[in-house]
Formats: C-alpha cells, structure tokens, sequence
C-alpha cells in the first residue's frame, strides 16, 4: 500500500520550537521559548522531553543577553479575526492584544524607583511578585500582593484588588483614594455599576436612569489623582446608524495634559481636556469601541481598523485594516514579531530585521516494511538527516483496527530510531499514516540535546 513506510521517503525536519513575546522595555524583548519533544509516540515508555526558557533578546541585533530557566505560562492565546459576514469564513486571524494576563511585565525606571521585570505567581494561594532585573533576570526580591488581585495597569505601576483598593507596585502601598471615590464605594447610589479604568486612574459610574419607557445609562469618570468629574456622555454626534449602540465610553484613557482620551461605542474617540470640555472629536470611522494606549503624545487604537492619533491636534496620523499584512501593519505597530516554522522573525519600522532559531534539516528514509501481525508491522532501512548516514529501526502498530497483509488500515502509528553506524542513538523518531495518501506526519527528537532537540514534519514519496 502507498501509504505504508516502506521505499524512499523524504521531508523537512522543521524545529518544534515556539516564542510567545512576553513584555519588552525601550531596547529588550523578554520572550518564552517552549520546545516540545515528540508528538505522535503513543506507545513511549516516558512522555516526551519539554523545554521552556525565558529570554532577554537585544532587540536591534537579535542577540540573547540573558536566559534561564521557564515554567510554562498559561496561554493568552487572543486573536482578531475577520469574518465574511455572509459565509461565515475566517478571511485572516493574528494575534491579539490580551489584556487578562499579566505573567510578566516591564516596569521602567522611574527618579525612585529602577527598572523592574514583575513576575507573577501563584503560590500557595497566593499571589506573589518576583522582582527580576531586567537585564541579568536574577531576582531582586518578591513579595505577596493583597488578596483578590484583579489586574495590573499597562505599565506594570498600579495594582488594583477586586475591593477596589490600588497598590503602587514600586513603593508597595496602597494609593490613597479620592474622598468622592471612598464616599461612592461606602455608600453607592442605586443602579449604579462601578469600575475603573484599565489604566487605574478614573473611577467610572456607570448610573441606569429610566426616560419615558426607555432605561439610559450615564457615566461619570472621576480622577483619582485630582477629583475632577467628568460627565462620560458623548460630546458629539454619532457618524453611525441607528443600529449602533448609544455612544457610551466604559474605558478612559489618562493623557499628559491631565486630560482624558474616552473610546465610544461609534469608534469616536473624545480627547478632553482636564475640566472634561471636548478638543477634539476623533472618528476612526470603524462604528465600534476601539480599545486604546499610548506612547508618548501618539494615541494608538485598536478595533477593525488600527491607527494612530496625533495628541496635539487630534489627527489621524495612519490607519490600516487590523487584518492587513504585516508590511502594512508594521508602520503602526512599530515593530512585528511572529513564529514561522520554529524560527522567531523580528522586524522594526526602522529597518531593525533579525531571526533566531535553528534552520530546518531534512531528512531521507529508505525503509523496508514487514507484515508481523493483525496489529504490527515492522520496518528496517537507511537514513539521512541532512548528510548524516544513519540506520532506521522502527515499528509501526494500528490503532482499533487490523492490518491485513498487502492492505493498510485506516490509522496507524509507527516508532523507531535511528542510529550511527558505531550503534549510539542518534534520535528517537515516530509518526502517523492512514490508509491512502503518500504522506507521513512525523517527529524526531536528537538524542542528547538540551536544546533545538525536536524536530516535526512531513514525509513523502
């Protein structure tokens, strides 16, 4: 049959290794490197090798500065897609900015304060921060965060536990609260819905009124650094239909003027100023929230659209379709990071472009396969990876089902190794085929390598 190994097969042993970015500063990316042994070995005696890392990259050249030892992180595994309304087809997915997880942050140095990576943890029921230095990773210190930990803001400054209490992350006290934010928390008036901000400056109240038959909901957003109430209802009129929702804003934005950035429902965002009057009204003209930060006097927003906003004049300064390619996200973003076939690739808007990672081996098989059972067959032959000469064992077993001499069954799934002339392993590798089809998936692990020691790919004829 054409799908059993057996005759000359060949493929490209591509690394099993992947990078998910973490956070960064101004000049280092801190990434997680996780490799995973092999992936189709159901009848191993021990589960397969993993390996995680955390890195410290250089973020011009590419180098590694630091690296130790990884736990696994929990996936924050957010993607924007962009569906055909009408079919229902993905037309493009990327990730996407998650805002729940908050593993490992950057905090920068500030007249009191150095530079400080946070790394969270859960331990013993607690959560505690591991303070590391950004450069050598060595930890400086950890201490437990005040039960009911909620978030951090996105500069890794404030903490926010779900009794609304806040906690400056560099002095480890909690922020002192404004006394019409403490009156509000003792006493709240009735259908009323409190929150703050993502940045953990505004104290938000979100209060249900009822108008005719209709329930309206108003927000007020207060300062937690002056105590200035800002009326959030809109100071513009909607360039939407009336299919969109009401113009609300439930997220503000603290900007360096002392005034506030409100991202409504319509896709406007309202830059204030401090006494809460509109300077500019900004249409992204996406008629959806678009969640928002900051990078010095530039706004960037996120929704259907991606862009830029000028802060002095309220112009949109770029904008492209957040599912367009990287070339033409790249600009916005200011630098793109991605995984292809094992190797991380690493592009800044100035021309900045390195990779890192292990290039992909190939790999020849001329395999002899053998009829043992209703349940096995067994295969012998040579090997290559790259221009190494190897020897090829293996033994492949069907899975619910019988192999027939001259016949293959619907799945199988084959193990083996592969050795030097001497006899010293080489590497452990395994597949899967099914009963037509010339192609063999497959994963190979270097025997004696503490890392770039998995490899995955497919065979053919």
């Amino acid at each position: 049959g054409e799908a059993a190994l057996h005759g000359e097969w060949r493929g490209m042993l591509t690394p099993s290794v992947s990078y998910d970015n973490l956070t960064r500063s101004d000049s280092v990316l801190y990434v997680n490197r996780s490799e995973g042994g092999q992936f189709f070995g159901f009848y191993q005696l021990q589960p397969p090798r993993n390996d995680s890392a955390l890195l410290a990259i250089d973020s011009q050249t590419g180098q590694v500065l630091k690296q130790i030892p990884w736990r696994q992180p929990p996936r924050n595994d957010s993607a924007l897609l962009a569906i055909d309304s009408q079919t229902g087809q993905v037309l493009k997915q990327i990730p996407w900015r998650g805002s729940s997880y908050n593993g490992l942050l950057f905090r920068a140095a500030t007249a009191t304060a150095p530079a400080r990576l946070l790394d969270k943890q859960n331990i013993n029921d607690q959560t505690v921060i591991i303070e590391r230095d950004p450069l050598t990773l060595a930890e400086t210190g950890r201490w437990a965060l005040p039960q009911g930990f909620t978030s951090f803001n996105a500069t890794g400054t404030l903490a926010l536990m779900n009794d609304n209490t806040i906690m400056d992350t560099r002095t480890r006290q909690l922020v002192p609260l404004q006394p019409a934010i403490t009156k509000l928390l003792t006493s709240p008036p009735k259908e009323t819905y409190t929150y703050w901000s993502s940045d953990k400056q505004w104290f938000i109240v979100e209060d249900s009124v009822w108008q005719g038959l209709y329930k309206v909901k108003h927000f007020v957003f207060i300062s937690n650094t002056t105590g200035q109430e800002i009326d959030g209802n809109s100071q513009h009129s909607s360039p939407c239909s009336a299919q969109v929702a009401n113009s609300l804003s439930t997220d503000a934005l603290l900007l360096p003027n002392g005034g506030i950035a409100l991202p409504y429902n319509d896709g406007v965002i309202e830059l204030r100023r401090a006494d809460g009057t509109l300077r500019k009204a900004v249409d992204t003209r996406n008629c959806q929230w678009a969640e928002l930060s900051l990078s010095g006097t530039t706004l960037t927003f996120f929704s259907k659209t991606i862009g830029t906003v000028r802060l002095s004049d309220g112009q949109i300064t770029a904008q492209v379709d957040a599912a367009a390619s990287d070339a033409a996200r790249l600009p916005i973003l200011g630098s793109i990071f991605n995984t292809q076939e094992g190797v991380l690739k690493y592009q800044q808007a100035d021309g900045v472009n390195w990779q890192l990672g292990t290039a992909p081996k190939i790999l020849w098989l001329k395999a002899n396969a053998t009829w043992i059972s209703k349940t096995e067959y067994q295969m012998t032959g040579e090997a290559r990876v790259n221009d190494e000469p190897l020897m090829l064992t293996a033994k492949a077993q069907a899975s619910g089902i019988e192999l027939q001499a001259q016949a293959v069954p619907v799945y199988v799934g084959w193990n083996g190794e592969l050795r030097r002339a001497n006899g010293t392993l080489y590497a452990k590798i395994n597949g899967t085929h099914g009963a037509t089809g010339a192609s063999q998936l497959f994963a190979l692990e270097l025997e004696g390598k503490e890392k770039d020691f998995a490899y995955s790919g497919e065979l053919k004829r």
